[in-house]
């Protein structure tokens, strides 16, 4: 019997072990009769888009889970699970049990692989792969970020040459085609430079060298950039104006011109031209010193996109005022000053004025006199008849020929002297007078007679001859005398040099800009005629300083009445005025003025003040904890010797080694110290203060920098409600938002309800702290009607053009009033039911009742 049991019972025990082994239906594993399609084997969508992955099954399929899997095999992902949940995939039908077709929102380029569609079968063990399809391989097409064209970091000048670079990213595939433009005209540049982005998608670089124009204050260069993805090429743009400087053009002009009046009112006017950008500071200056006075400016915008800027000032023609000098500094865009002055003549001064006059009226009457004029004509007469009364008598001697002239004869004055005796060319000799003999030097006392013949006595045309030649030497001595007076001037015979003496006296003297010269030159008295002058440098190239017969601007005598001091003052020396100076004796001759004697030469050094520093900081704001850098610049100095000393407040801090470079002339230098700061949250009240020590000052000069103008302190926000949520029904909320501890005061605060913008009334109050910040705060009235239970209320700040800054709160209604009826009637009939006695009976009878069946039960289990 037992065996009988057994043998029944085992078909039903393999039945079972099957069952647990597999679930039903599991006999169609094998895939009789069963399909899976999935038809797509490349799709290719851009990012952002949507992806469709198909999947069709067929029916009847077998007890597991569809799945879609990223890559097959290891390592692979699961996309879409019937039993998962994930946030950008959805199923195309969620009833059905054939189509499991899947879309994939908002796409990234990182979602480029191969899907498989995946059915599973359900074993002991688990899932297991029962069919999948034969993959679909997705291509992500990503579009280039917008083009962003960036230019140099500091300005540049027309005809210099600057990179421009334009970068995109985030595209795939790689292929991306650059195209500049300037305006409309193409250009060319590099080869774009393409690399791999962040992911394995791709970044592009593309420079472009431009020689700037004054031209390209109003053009603008263009980045086109073509890519498979687009439909049409993105633009990025940059403004051209934003990398030019054009320098100005300074010219100084008086109203009236010079010379004017006495204290008649001149305007001088600083035309300013052809600069960009308009940022432009400009000073005056009488004999250099900065004029407090009222500067009109007017700046105004040319037709080409250039500024130009007059400034004025008003001037009194005041006596002491003659030959100052007003100079117009222009500095513009932080770059050295550029200088144009005029100088301010005054006609007529009182004292002057009348010697000039005078001095003139004498020239006139003595060109006017009749004498003069007679006494020339006379002289001139006199020279012309005696050279042609001796051209006459030389040409009646030169008939006797050579036979009537046999003997030598030979001309002595009576101290034995010989006159001269030069042979004939034709076998005759002919008494001469030798150009090389002191004739000129003859007084009237000497005479001249004729020597006896050493052989025979001469005849008459020898006779005639000697008459000629005693006349002759009788006039050579006064015809010598008028070609030395017309030669000389009356007591050039002192032009030698005997007992004249000229003292400069100084071998070096130093001066600083600004100051006035003093070079001295004494000569001694009785000097012979022509004029004295200072010279700047010997030989050729000198320069003339001074000159007693020429106005030099900016020079003036010591002592103007004096024929011996030569000293002069030369005002408001520059740089340049550096060099070594002559004083110089001329005497005049037929050939003009000829150097009769000069000084040794006075070496001038001029020592030229810095100008004031200037301290500049970052192009943009920077945060607590990062670090700035600050320059301080200076010029126009000399020597070049220069020390520089940073401070922040009062306390030394270490920079680089300061920067010395050659200035716009070769008697300038410029310099340039840098220091980098980190900053702090304390640092809006302090300041950076730059030292300069030279060997001009007494005292250094000083730049300052206010950190609060590098310094942005964001802030913090957060939202309270008064009162405090829950509130009842139709109660008045305050919602304040306190925006604490922030620099810059630039904040703009906006209140939104459930993300849309609120238009109420938007109380602010903008508060300085003790620190030097600044705290503000923002507050919205809210009814607490029952529709705005759980509404959120966000305060989204604003901070110095910063990404936005958000505090929420939510509102919260207690009791509203339906549900509180409601609520309060379920909670009585709650109550009511527990205290209900027939409640209790009823479960003291079914426990009974259990409690009963089953000893029942145990009892009969045990007999």
């Amino acid at each position: 019997m037992t065996m009988v049991w057994a043998t029944r019972a085992l078909p039903l025990a393999c039945l079972l072990l099957l069952l647990l082994r597999r679930a039903p239906g599991a006999g169609a594993q094998g895939g009789e009769g069963f399909e899976l399609q999935q038809p797509q084997d490349k799709v290719s969508v851009t990012a952002g888009e949507t992806l469709t992955l198909t999947c069709i099954i067929s029916s009847g399929s077998p007890p597991g889970p569809v799945r879609w899997l990223k890559v097959l095999g290891s390592g692979n992902q699961t996309v879409y699970d019937q039993t998962g949940s994930f946030p950008r995939v959805t199923r195309a039908s969620d009833e059905s049990d054939t189509d499991f077709t899947i879309h994939i929102r908002d796409v990234q380029p990182e979602d480029a692989s191969t899907y498989y569609c995946v059915k599973f079968s359900k074993s002991l063990e688990g899932d297991e792969v029962f069919w999948h399809g034969k993959g679909t391989e997705v291509s992500v097409h990503a579009k280039p970020t917008a083009p962003v064209v960036s230019g140099p970091g500091h300005r540049a000048g027309p005809g210099q040459s600057v990179p421009f670079t334009c970068t995109a990213g985030g595209f795939f595939p790689e292929d991306i085609r650059v195209k500049w433009l300037k305006d409309r005209t193409p250009i060319s540049a590099q080869q774009p430079r393409v690399t791999p982005g962040r992911t394995k998608f791709s970044y592009m670089s593309s420079t472009v060298t431009m020689t700037l124009e004054v031209d390209d204050v109003r053009s603008q260069l263009i980045c086109e950039v073509q890519h498979a993805t687009l439909t049409a090429p993105l633009r990025g743009t940059y403004r051209l104006s934003q990398a030019l400087r054009v320098s100005p053009s300074v010219h100084v002009v008086a109203d009236p011109p010079s010379p004017v009046e006495v204290n008649k009112t001149m305007n001088f006017t600083c035309n300013v031209k052809d600069f960009y950008p308009g940022d432009v500071a400009v000073t005056w200056l009488e004999n250099g010193t900065e004029m407090k006075v009222e500067n009109i400016s007017w700046l105004m915008e040319t037709r080409r996109g250039l500024f130009k800027l007059s400034s004025v000032v008003e001037i009194k023609a005041l006596e002491e005022k003659n030959e100052s000098v007003f100079t117009c500094r222009v500095v513009h865009d932080s770059q050295a000053p550029i200088d144009s002055m005029a100088t301010l003549w005054i006609a007529a001064p009182a004292r002057e004025g009348t010697r000039d006059a005078s001095q003139t009226n004498n020239g006139l009457n003595l060109l006017s006199s009749p004498g003069l004029w007679l006494g020339i004509l006379l002289e001139k007469g006199l020279l012309g008849g005696l050279l042609i009364f001796l051209f006459k008598r030389g040409r009646s001697g030169t008939d006797i020929t050579s036979k009537e002239r046999p003997h030598d004869t030979r001309w002595r004055h009576h101290s034995g002297n010989q006159l001269g005796l030069v042979q004939g060319v034709r076998g005759g000799n002919w008494p001469v007078v030798s150009p090389f003999l002191p004739l000129c030097q003859g007084r009237d006392q000497r005479r001249l007679s004729r020597a006896r013949p050493s052989r025979a006595e001469p005849n008459r045309g020898e006779r005639d001859v000697g008459m000629t030649m005693v006349w002759a030497t009788r006039a050579l001595p006064l015809a010598c005398l008028l070609l030395l007076l017309l030669r000389r001037a009356p007591g050039a015979g002192a032009q030698g040099g005997e007992g004249f003496e000229l003292q400069q006296p100084q071998d070096k003297v130093s001066v600083t800009a600004g100051e006035t010269l003093t070079l001295t030159c004494i000569i001694s008295s009785g000097s012979p005629p022509g004029p004295v002058r200072w010279l700047k440098g010997w030989a050729a190239g000198n320069q003339t300083i001074y000159d007693q017969t020429v106005y030099i601007p900016g020079v003036s005598r010591a002592s103007d009445g004096s024929n011996t001091n030569f000293t002069i003052h030369i005002r408001d020396v520059c740089p340049q005025d550096a060099g070594t100076y002559y004083c110089v004796k001329f005497k005049r001759s037929v050939l003009g003025d000829v150097v009769l004697r000069h000084g040794k030469g006075t070496e001038v050094s001029v020592h030229a003040k810095p100008t004031a520093p200037v301290v500049s900081g970052p192009g943009r704001r920077a945060g607590p904890g990062q670090s700035v850098p600050f320059t301080c610049t200076a010029g126009g100095f000399f020597p070049e010797d220069i020390r520089v000393k940073w401070l922040k407040d009062r306390t030394p801090i270490s920079a680089q080694q300061t920067r010395v470079t050659p200035g716009r002339t070769k008697f300038s230098y410029n310099m340039s110290s840098t220091v980098t700061m980190t900053l702090e949250v304390d640092d809006v009240r302090s300041q950076l203060i730059c030292e300069v020590q030279h060997a001009t000052l007494t005292a250094p000069l000083r730049g300052t920098y206010r950190l609060s103008q590098a310094l942005r302190v964001s802030p913090s926000v957060h939202v309270v409600a008064d009162p405090p949520s829950p509130v009842e029904v139709n109660k008045s909320v305050s919602f304040t938002c306190n925006v604490k501890d922030f620099y810059p005061g630039d904040v703009a605060v906006t209140w939104l309800e459930n993300g849309t913008e609120m238009k109420v009334e938007n109380i602010s109050r903008l508060k300085e702290t003790r620190q030097g910040l600044f705290k503000l705060s923002s507050v919205v009235e809210i009814k607490a009607l029952e529709e705005k239970n759980e509404s959120v209320f966000t305060c989204c700040v604003v901070h110095d053009s910063q990404a936005p800054t958000d505090s929420m709160a939510t509102l919260w209604i207690a009791a509203p009033a339906r549900e509180g009826t409601r609520d309060a009637s379920q909670t009585n009939n709650g109550l009511n039911l527990l205290s209900s006695p027939g409640l209790w009976l009823g479960i003291l009878l079914e426990k009974g009742l259990l409690g009963g069946l089953l000893i029942f039960l145990f009892k009969r289990g045990r007999a």
